[in-house]
């Protein structure tokens, strides 16, 4: 009997307002998801999801006697868009219920949403201490990682008076959010993650923020340990050898896709931080249904290299060449190559292109792993003048996701915060969705809405007693719930929407 299969979906796509529920709806899918992951960065998006079940007969091969799923659908291959449909093997072992979930966020830039060829590096720079901290400190699986994020309340220069100041933060800035799961956790484990991270954050004159673990306080309150040093920080921009300091023009969205385990993130990241001329422009990790979705936005971090960048078709072949022939490292080495960056040492071939020393890191800890890339994706970025509203929910039932989305969209427009429609140009975007059974067919969902903040401000009266942006998150709740119960979608518990993370009703780590 074959093991249990985990299917899996994964859309690279242009961001654009309303992109998310046409990839949510079931018709046009060729299935529907569960455990769902969706991020919007510099122009571009990436929704991940999973459903088990039976796996389809075309994606079984068999390869050196084994069965194993090594095959990869492609479907919707229009240029800006490429679906991926594929099924890997979870890892069961992967637990981690019963741990404290840890959160930290270093900050890169605390003045800037848009990514130059400098944060390139600096991203990977930090995503890769994180990582090896998680293992080498604590050996704990890292269940987050995004970037950009939302800051804390306080500015970045850490002012503790600052902590509360009633001002509606920024959507995002370029920063990374992670989250750890820690087993037999103690102030000294804690201390020993942090102190690594904390000293590669002064040496680079990043911040440094770690969760509020105190009772009563949940998601969305943060001490401040390291502020942005801006002295330090130029000289590390000075180490990196860009030509300029332009924003990134543009992305390259890759997946990898394989059994949640310590150290996978770890080993990819490492791999980047050694090679030359190519960075992370931003990122969206998250463990789904024990399987690892690592999802990064690769970059040219420097601006003197000129040359073409892949076409579709490019990138059509490089993702229809079977992954069963090619080793996952020697995949990464032809990515990082198509993009204009130098490779890191591959190992001894042993005179053959896809024999790879037993040494490699990447090919150790991830021989069962997918990695998916593409299309190239010009970047955008949103009006000055917008906002994020935090939302959440609990289902005890297999409710489409789909539904309870269109309904929260149909809520935005009922209370007045879109001018066009449904997703408008003027209208909001989801920024961030994440998706996870907690138990049998019970689901928790966290997300992040972008709405126009002029648009959202005009739409409530206003009074001397209450904040606009509590009135509004008020208005937007009530109607979300009415309309949810008028459609008879059953099975909605907490519901909540605020304009602070911390502020939502039935948080949970």
């Amino acid at each position: 009997m074959r093991a249990v299969q985990v299917n899996f979906q994964v859309h690279h796509l242009r961001d654009r307002p309303g992109y998310l529920l046409p990839v949510l709806r079931t018709s046009r899918q060729p299935f529907s998801l569960d455990e769902t992951l969706s991020s919007s960065l510099n122009g571009a998006a990436v929704v991940a999801g999973t459903r088990r079940g039976p796996l389809a007969p075309t994606l079984w091969t068999s390869h050196q006697g084994r069965a194993v799923p090594v095959r990869i659908s492609v479907h919707r291959k229009q240029p800006g868009t490429l679906v991926f449909v594929g099924s890997a093997r979870p890892n069961p072992s992967f637990l981690y219920e019963d741990t404290e979930r840890f959160e930290l966020l270093i900050v890169i830039d605390p003045e800037r949403s848009t990514t130059r060829l400098t944060d390139t590096r600096a991203i990977v720079e930090a995503l890769s201490v994180i990582a090896r901290s998680a293992v080498e400190d604590a050996e704990a699986p890292i269940l987050s990682l995004q970037c950009p994020v939302q800051l804390p309340v306080a500015d970045a220069s850490g002012d503790p008076a600052a902590e509360r100041l009633e001002s509606w933060p920024e959507p995002s800035r370029v920063a990374i959010r992670a989250m750890l799961a820690l087993r037999n956790a103690s102030s000294e484990l804690r201390c020993r993650v942090v102190a690594r991270i904390a000293k590669r954050c002064r040496t680079n004159g990043f911040g440094l923020w770690i969760s509020d673990l105190r009772t009563g306080h949940g998601p969305g309150n943060w001490i401040n340990l390291v502020a942005v040093d801006d002295a330090a920080a130029a000289r590390f921009r000075e180490s990196v050898d860009a030509g300029t300091d332009d924003d990134v023009d543009f992305v390259v969205p890759v997946t990898l896709v394989g059994p949640a385990r310590v150290g996978t993130t770890n080993a990819v990241l490492s791999y980047l931080a050694r090679c030359d001329g190519i960075g992370v422009a931003g990122c969206a990790i998250s463990a789904l249904d024990d399987l690892a979705f690592i999802h990064l936005q690769l970059a040219r971090s420097t601006s003197r290299f000129d040359e073409p960048l892949p076409s579709h078709e490019q990138w059509l072949e490089f993702n229809e060449t079977a992954s069963a022939e090619r080793s996952l490292e020697i995949r990464m080495h032809d990515l990082v190559t198509r993009l204009g960056g130098r490779p890191a040492a591959v190992g001894d071939l042993d005179g053959q292109r896809d024999e790879l020393s037993p040494s490699s890191r990447v090919g150790l800890k991830m021989t069962d792993y997918q990695l998916l890339a593409g299309p190239t994706i010009l970047t955008s970025h949103g009006a000055d003048d917008r906002k994020a509203l935090w939302f959440s929910w609990r289902q005890d039932s297999e409710q489409e996701l789909s539904h309870v989305v269109d309904a929260l969209g149909e809520a935005v427009r009922l209370s007045g915060m879109a001018s066009a429609g449904h997703f408008g140009a003027e209208g909001f975007n989801i920024d961030y969705l994440v998706c996870r059974r907690i138990r049998g067919t019970s689901f928790r969902a966290k997300g992040k809405l972008i709405i126009d903040r002029r648009t959202a401000k005009d739409s409530v009266t206003p009074s001397p007693h209450e904040p606009a942006e509590t009135r509004l998150s008020v208005r937007l709740e009530d109607a979300w719930r009415d309309l949810l119960d008028h459609r008879r979608i059953g099975g909605i518990q907490d519901l909540s929407v605020a304009w602070r993370e911390y502020y939502l009703s039935g948080r949970r780590r």
